[in-house]
């Protein structure tokens, strides 16, 4: 249901121009994942200029494959191709449906090809700008090398059109008084967001395996249950923690005369030292506007372990601190330990790297001066945000609805 985080806006664009729009819904995935992911089919958005009809189908890609053969579609619109998550089958796609993707987060849709053929199943790539279609190609490079070559490129880039960022139109429909009324936060308040911290399971540094827990014995508990040797005993003992980073944070931000509001994925759960840290937690309560647009537009600084969440942020106008204190960017090239890629000079690195519109806090020992110096409302600011936006966010032109929804119809044809 998140997925209409990214497609509301289309869908009302859609609507707007009279098309006839379906939702359809694998139900079977709410057996597969928990309730707070697949909420009830009665909780999805209205929309301003029409209703969707919505469809329900089970039994996973075979369910959605039917529904592409049956060509009650003209074109079948994805974040991620659902059909291609099956990696013992190589569906064939059927032309009476055209299939368009839009790229929901930078290299998020690429994740489960296991074939090139794979690649050939998409009619049209709708990536954000150029910048990220080059991104993107290099990853296909470096993590899929075995399945994408010159040949798969070249077929690619033909497809590629570049729409911008679709999501970001629903800031337009945002109220911020509201917001702040319905949240309770007092009118002297500015607002400081902040993205809690992800547990990964796969998480290979050794601090990243317990920095989130709190109390030495637990933690050394860990360490010895990882067998990260004495380096990760020593760090279980005389390492910060997550709770230590927090209460630095929780200083800058009563300095600052700030209302903390914490935001979690439906997924994810509340750590104890978070929920002391914040005043007040919002999850993904309203799918359009999306709560995390909402908080974005109210705010005045976010905080983020490594989130994309700066995108939203950004493009809102409000500055983002990229926090790393556990060691997770010397892994995060897809589950290769020698590669940097968020320290990376190009690509993505630079996306959660880019001050003073976007900074990026890694030691501890610089955490308190960093804070004690953060620039967060100067002219220089909203200039980096502004090119921010134009390198990574913005297309120029129309709203980027629209770009989509133009497109969709030249597939059509």
């Amino acid at each position: 249901m998140n997925f209409y985080r990214l497609l509301a806006p289309v869908i009302e664009e859609a609507l707007r121009r009279g098309w006839h729009v379906e939702c359809w819904h694998d139900v079977s995935g709410e057996r597969q994942h928990s309730q707070k992911e697949c909420p009830q089919v009665e909780a999805i958005p209205t929309f301003k200029n029409g209703e969707p009809e919505v469809l329900d189908y089970e039994n996973g890609p075979e369910g959605l494959q039917g529904l592409l053969d049956s060509g009650r579609a003209d074109v079948a619109v994805t974040l991620v191709c659902q059909f291609l998550e099956d990696h013992q089958k190589d569906w064939q796609r059927v032309s009476a449906t055209r299939v368009a993707l839009l790229e929901p987060t930078p290299a998020d849709w690429f994740g489960n090809i296991s074939h090139p053929s794979h690649l050939k199943k998409v009619d049209l790539y709708g990536l954000t700008n150029e910048y990220w279609r080059e991104h993107d190609i290099f990853m296909l490079h470096q993590c899929k090398s075995h399945l994408f070559g010159a040949d798969e490129e070249a077929e690619l880039r033909k497809k590629i059109k570049l729409v911008g960022w679709p999501q970001s139109d629903q800031f337009q429909l945002i109220d911020k008084d509201s917001v702040r009324s319905a949240w309770g936060i007092p009118d002297n308040k500015k607002v400081c967001a902040y993205l809690n911290y992800p547990i990964v399971p796969m998480d290979y540094s050794v601090n990243g395996r317990f920095f989130h827990e709190s109390g030495k014995k637990k933690r050394c508990e860990l360490a010895w249950k990882h067998d990260t040797g004495w380096r990760g005993l020593w760090e279980a003992l005389a390492g910060y923690s997550l709770e230590d980073i927090l209460i630095e944070l929780r200083a800058f931000c009563d300095r600052e005369n700030m209302f903390v509001i914490g935001k979690h994925r439906n997924r994810d759960d509340m750590l104890p030292c978070e929920k002391d840290f914040v005043d007040h937690w919002v999850t993904d309560e309203t799918l359009y506007p999306h709560t995390i647009c909402q908080l974005m537009s109210i705010a005045d600084i976010s905080f983020g372990w490594l989130s994309m969440g700066v995108r939203e942020s950004i493009r809102a106008g409000c500055p983002h601190v990229t926090l790393d204190f556990s060691g997770r960017t010397e892994y995060l090239f897809w589950g290769e330990k020698d590669t940097s890629w968020l320290k990376s000079t190009t690509r993505e690195g630079e996306a959660l790297n880019s001050p003073p519109a976007c900074r990026f806090i890694e030691n501890y020992g610089d955490l308190q001066d960093s804070l004690a110096s953060l620039d967060y409302n100067s002219d220089e600011v909203a200039v980096s945000m502004q090119v921010y936006r134009e390198r990574y966010i913005d297309m120029p032109g129309d709203d980027d609805s629209s770009i989509f929804c133009n497109e969709l119809e030249q597939l059509i044809g």
